[in-house]
Order: C-alpha cells, then sequence, then structure tokens
C-alpha cells in the first residue's frame, strides 16, 4: 500500500444546472431500422431539465452528443454524452426496452466515464500532495452504491494502488463519491 489517503472522499459535481427527470423514452424511426444520433439526442434532452425547469441544455452551457444510431432491436445500446462548459461530462446510455411497429421504447441510464473518473480522482489526489504518474478508472453507473475501480501509480512507489470507487450519492446529473485503497 503506497497511499494513504485523508478524508474527506472526493466529491464531484457535474452538469450542475441540469436534472434528468425521467429515463426513459420513445422515438418513431419511421421507416428505417436505427434511432438517429440527432433523434436520439433530441429525446434525451427533452427529458432533462434546467435550472428548475426553465431553459434548454443549449441555453445552459451544455453539448448532448450521442456516439451513432440506435438500433432498433431490444436491448441494443449506444454511448451519449453530456459535456457542460467546463469540461464535466454525463454518460447517458440509452438500451432498447421494446420495438413497436415504428416506434422505439428506451431507458437511459446515468454513468461517469472512466476518464472523467479519472480526472477528478487524479485533482483529489493532487490535492493530498501525491504526484500521480498514471491513473486509469472503469466507469461507473450512476446510482447509489454502484461501484468501480482505479488502478493509480503514484511518484516513488513502488506498485500502483488500487482504488475502490463508490457512488454515495446523485443529485440529477451530479454524483458524489468516494475512494479508498483498496485491500
Amino acid at each position: 500500500m503506497n497511499l494513504r489517503l485523508r478524508p474527506p472522499a472526493a466529491a464531484l459535481a457535474l452538469l450542475a444546472t441540469a436534472v434528468l427527470t425521467a429515463c426513459s423514452a420513445s422515438v418513431s424511426v419511421g421507416d428505417a431500422d436505427a434511432v438517429s444520433a440527432e433523434k436520439l439526442e433530441q429525446a434525451i434532452a427533452s427529458k432533462i431539465t434546467v435550472d428548475g425547469g426553465e431553459g434548454d441544455l443549449e441555453s445552459a452551457g451544455i453539448d448532448l452528443t450521442c456516439d451513432d444510431e440506435l438500433p432498433a432491436e431490444v436491448d441494443a445500446s449506444v454511448d451519449c454524452f453530456g459535456t457542460d462548459a467546463d469540461g464535466g461530462v454525463t454518460g447517458f446510455r440509452p438500451v432498447v426496452t421494446a420495438v413497436d411497429g415504428t416506434d422505439v421504447e428506451f431507458d437511459a441510464g446515468l454513468f461517469l466515464p472512466g476518464d472523467t473518473l479519472a480526472e477528478q480522482v487524479g485533482a483529489q489526489l493532487a490535492e493530498q500532495g501525491y504526484t500521480v504518474e498514471s491513473l486509469d478508472c472503469e466507469e461507473v453507473d450512476g446510482e447509489v452504491g454502484a461501484t468501480s475501480t482505479c488502478t493509480a501509480q503514484v511518484e516513488g512507489a513502488a506498485e500502483p494502488d488500487e482504488l475502490a470507487i463508490t457512488i454515495e450519492e446523485v443529485d440529477g446529473l451530479r454524483f458524489r463519491f468516494g475512494y479508498e485503497v483498496a485491500g
């Protein structure tokens, strides 16, 4: 064990002015066999409120993009990302739950991408006086109790440390997590 972490746990606030008000949507694909990235982005954005229900994502400085179209097949998924003006990223993973003719229903779960988690954990370690040589984190689901791991190599340590990450609170699109040296 190379790291000796001091409390408090890391806090992470992403897309602070946005709240996901529902996580299910239905989109018509017409004669296509997939929901286009643009339609998917619009459907997800329509389920997010900004500043207490006023405004939209664009006015809040949040850019929502989807990696690809969503196939009109049950259990198909694609990753989408909301990025705020400060570079904070929250992931949305729509998963098709039903296809009825031209209508595609999906649930969009939240997640924190590994790169974003690594940035936040790295900043916390730096605040504690560590020089981080490398830090690799797995993504974590955006729900209380979800867990992930990060592997941190700090300057002067012979071996990397594994950190156990736990989501402690989800408030809209904000996540608060704690971490500790595993083992």
